[in-house]
């Protein structure tokens, strides 16, 4: 009776943190750093326009996420939708549609991360786990979302080439009165 043999790639170091081996991937994962990731506190959206951005917070400096650079048919989609969306008012069921959809297509690609929470906790791991990525903010997850799709090197991003749109700020939601759901 043959043995069935699953090799899996060696643990790797990042910024002095060992990242526990993976499956073998068809597509080589990229580790990037998050310093560049930030939340905007009172940002000011009217009419689906930033009238004031807010005070940027870098809330991942020294961490890093490990992706794979890929994105299906069906997120092109959602991402088209999203950016459809842009300058228009959305039900709170579309809100939370087009949340869980993202979080599980970036469970599907983020594989592993450092990330800590607000208050310096580590976060649960990604892969697989789209419940890692709800208690992230808006701004976090249009971060991860653009990221996880980028295949372009550090070296590239710095000299300012961007493959994406920014999608962070397309969306304005449109909370229902809770009285009114009763």
């Amino acid at each position: 009776m043959q043995q069935e043999h699953q090799s899996q790639v060696p643990a790797v170091v990042v910024d002095s943190e060992i990242v526990p081996p993976q499956p073998n991937w068809k597509i080589p994962p990229i580790c990037r750093k998050s310093d560049d990731c930030t939340i905007s506190i009172g940002r000011i959206i009217a009419d689906g326009a930033i009238v004031k951005e807010g005070q940027l917070s870098y809330v991942h400096i020294g961490e890093w996420i490990k992706y794979i650079p890929v994105i299906t048919v069906g997120e092109s989609i959602m991402l088209s939708r999203l950016q459809g969306m842009s300058g228009k008012d959305i039900d709170a069921e579309e809100t939370t549609d087009w949340i869980d959809a993202t979080c599980e297509s970036l469970a599907r690609r983020i594989i592993d991360w450092n990330w800590t929470d607000l208050q310096g906790q580590l976060l649960p791991k990604p892969w697989n786990n789209p419940s890692a990525f709800k208690d992230l903010s808006n701004d976090e997850l249009a971060y991860l979302m653009v990221q996880s799709i980028n295949d372009q090197s550090d070296d590239e991003l710095k000299n300012g080439t961007q493959l994406l749109p920014d999608i962070s700020q397309t969306v304005t939601v449109t909370t229902p009165n809770p009285q009114t759901l009763l």
